[in-house]
């Protein structure tokens, strides 16, 4: 800042010298205004959360529009930040994604249970048949996959779509969380070792899908690749981000996985799973054979479905932000995960880019497809869909807990959200 004003003050004293023609016709100078104070994070966060407010509509349509043929449903708490007059209320956050990772639907509750999230399930299944989606092959869950006798919760509350031929799998990384009950902490130095080994047992690139992709590689300057191995093209030319993209994931065999993981347990029990103190991975011994025996029940249950390879490599992602009020909340929730999903399609293109623009409005990109369809025969954004006008009753998030505690269904007000954020001026 002072640099740019003593450079502004070196021009004026140029101009001004004596003889030149400003000193002549005895011009004087006044002093800039003083500066205005910048913006504050508050205020900028309010004017955000006002502009989001009036495009909720049309990201509540977009989240409808949502569809998938693999779908995954799963709880966690560590997403509900709610303060105010709705502070403890809402315990748990649970949704459905599909398999590009997008979020399908998502309520608040304030448990987890099959007569809280029955509401939900019939929701989506109705949405669904509104929209003549098929019914989807597969239900990832993270318990409740196996039955002593009669039907599961979750087979009476999507009831429509085992009807319909869905299957349900025990979500892999769920069930590798599991032996976390018998480990001694996770900072141990083994701890690593254990849950790639778990892994590894599990899971292994698709043979196919590597191949084509070495293939690719080599294609691109085939003299020089000639001599090298597949190893070495895959260590030192293939990236993360292609193997992602293009390789999928495919289990091993309840069989195999059994011998991997029985040889893990069995190696890192002895000397092997010792840290420099000579403290053992494990609790004892006896807590990871009990685990292990446990979860074998399991095995048939995360593997493939016939003829259908499931799992790519993907990451994890942390929401940070504040508590807030019950309005802005909604809004927020909305708003991100219309914007997750959007970000989500784009990434379904390879390098990320299935959009040219970081816009989130369809109305918006809808309106200058079709005028630049009709004048100059081209779209703006290609890969851009308008949401399914979908005639849905759903409820999405704070909507879906406040009908559960009121008894009152339909959209969230967000009347007066104004007087829901404190300005700090």
């Amino acid at each position: 800042m002072l640099r740019s004003t003593s450079i502004a003050r070196t021009l004026l004293m140029s101009i001004a010298a004596p003889g030149g023609i400003v000193s002549a016709m005895r011009q004087t100078f006044q002093a800039p205004p003083a500066q205005k104070q910048l913006p504050t994070a508050q205020l900028l966060r309010h004017a955000f959360l006002l502009a989001e407010a009036n495009n909720v509509q049309d990201y509540r349509s977009q989240i409808l529009s949502t569809f998938g043929t693999v779908v995954k449903m799963d709880s966690t708490k560590k997403v509900v930040k709610l303060s105010g007059q709705g502070r403890g209320s809402a315990e748990w956050f649970t949704s459905i994604g599909n398999e590009y990772s997008q979020i399908v639907t998502f309520v608040l509750t304030c448990e987890e249970s099959a007569q809280k999230l029955l509401p939900m399930c019939r929701g989506v299944m109705d949405r669904f048949r509104l929209a003549n989606q098929p019914v989807p092959k597969i239900l990832y869950i993270d318990r409740g996959c196996c039955r002593a006798k009669g039907p599961t919760a979750l087979e009476t509350m999507f009831q429509e779509w085992f009807d319909g031929g869905m299957v349900v799998c025990l979500d892999i990384f769920h069930w590798i969380h599991r032996f976390d009950a018998a480990i001694r902490t996770d900072a141990h130095s083994k701890y690593a070792m254990f849950k790639s080994a778990l892994a590894g047992a599990v899971l292994a690139y698709n043979r196919t899908d590597l191949e084509l992709l070495i293939e690719a590689v080599r294609a691109k300057d085939p003299d020089t690749f000639r001599s090298v191995s597949e190893q070495d093209v895959v260590r030192l030319y293939v990236t993360r981000d292609q193997l992602q993209h293009h390789v999928r994931m495919v289990t091993l065999g309840a069989q195999q996985t059994f011998r991997l993981i029985h040889l893990a347990i069995e190696e890192l029990k002895g000397p092997a799973g010792l840290d420099q103190s000579g403290v053992s991975l494990f609790k004892t011994p006896a807590a990871i054979d009990e685990m292990w025996v446990a979860q074998q029940r399991h095995l048939e249950c995360i593997q493939d479905p016939p003829g259908m390879i499931m799992y790519r490599v993907a990451r994890t992602t942390t929401i940070h932000g504040p508590h807030c009020a019950a309005r802005p909340y909604q809004v927020y929730l909305i708003s991100g995960i219309a914007r997750w999903n959007c970000d989500r399609s784009s990434d379904a293109v390879f390098g990320g880019k299935g959009r040219h623009h970081r816009t989130y409005s369809a109305p918006l990109i809808h309106r200058l497809n079709t005028r630049c369809q009709q004048l100059f025969g081209e779209t703006v954004e290609e890969n851009f869909r308008a949401p399914a006008e979908v005639d849905s009753n759903e409820l999405l998030g704070l909507e879906y807990l406040f009908s559960q505690s009121t008894g009152e269904s339909g959209p969230f007000s967000l009347e007066d959200i104004i007087y829901d954020v404190q300005m700090r001026r």
